[in-house]
């Protein structure tokens, strides 16, 4: 366990907030945090009750804590990965007898400050578009991502070039730290609009919640997860094969998402993902994707159907590609 008091913040009230920042594992921790977040529900209660029981290889999770006294006011939770350190802002969350006292605003100083000392590069986080707290973290630096409630911030400024510059690459199975990278990934505004056919995420999108719902769906047969990465852990690809709940999990539903500097690379990704010879698998890709197709293709798929205007891209019609390998 590990609680550290950074600084002693005057609020609007003028009280005196004490700010904690709680690295997890902190088991003893647990129930008050859980207690304070609890309106969160489920599956968060369980995942929040995980990471500060469990030290997950490769990530990183710390509580940002407001207290007036022994009382728990707010909080702020970062989700990092080690390398490269990227994080997600999440669980903003201030007691309701207690806003309007400045108490997010210094949660969010003492993060981003924090952040930076320690060598963070860049944070994702999700909003309402143009709401208060859009506002908030527009202040920190945090920048809209296609004008909506999808934000970034860069740390250390010109870090996002050099994250997606082309480069060599190499395909891994998923991992704990690609639950913020993969926010990352999924967020920019680069490459294609549909992102996850599975998870109905289309540019710009979030993982945040989404991770742990993959981590579970793992555990089924024939389901599968790998990433692309660069040298220096960087992710750019993202590809999965999981069973296709709309009927009756018999279909095995393939979604890749690659930056478009990294086509390239995707062949490799395709390739690490072994097809059952028994199943049929079938994905999806706009008609204006010339590249994901090819490289659906280029694993065997063949193209089932083209569903017309199925989407709406940056105000155009677009028709979608089904692609599918049958037993």
């Amino acid at each position: 366990m590990l609680a550290t008091e950074l600084q002693t913040i005057q609020l609007k009230s003028n009280e005196k907030m004490v700010v904690v920042k709680l690295t997890a594992p902190a088991p003893d921790w647990e129930e008050r945090v859980v207690g304070l977040l609890s309106h969160k529900g489920q599956p968060w209660i369980n995942w929040l009750r995980l990471v500060l029981n469990e030290e997950l290889p490769g990530l990183k999770v710390h509580f940002y804590l407001g207290l007036l006294g022994e009382e728990l006011v707010g909080n702020i939770m970062t989700t990092e990965a080690v390398s490269p350190q990227v994080g997600i802002v999440g669980h903003v969350f201030t007691v309701p007898a207690h806003r309007r006292k400045g108490i997010c605003t210094a949660l969010m100083d003492t993060l981003t400050e924090d952040f930076i000392d320690r060598g963070g590069q860049a944070m994702t986080l999700g909003t309402g578009y143009d709401s208060a707290a859009f506002h908030i973290y527009a202040s920190f630096g945090f920048e809209s991502v296609a004008q909506t409630g999808r934000m970034i911030w860069e740390a250390q400024p010109g870090f996002l070039k050099d994250y997606f510059a082309a480069g060599p690459t190499t395909v891994r199975d998923i991992g704990w730290s690609d639950w913020a990278l993969l926010d990352l990934l999924y967020t920019v505004k680069d490459g294609d609009f549909m992102r996850s056919v599975r998870f109905a995420q289309y540019r710009p999108a979030s993982y945040e919640g989404l991770f742990p719902q993959l981590h579970d769906l793992l555990d089924q047969p024939s389901a599968q997860s790998k990433v692309l990465e660069k040298e220096d852990g960087e992710v750019v690809g993202h590809a999965t094969l999981l069973p296709d709940p709309r009927w009756q999990n018999s279909v095995l539903l393939l979604d890749l998402f690659v930056h478009p500097n990294f086509y390239e690379g995707a062949g490799e990704l395709l390739a690490a993902l072994p097809f059952p010879a028994d199943a049929k698998i079938q994905a999806f890709a706009e008609a204006t994707s010339e590249a994901k197709i090819a490289l659906l293709k280029g694993r065997g798929l063949q193209e089932e159907a083209i569903l017309l205007r199925q989407l709406t891209v940056d105000g155009e019609p677009v028709d979608v590609v089904v692609l599918a390998k049958v037993p």
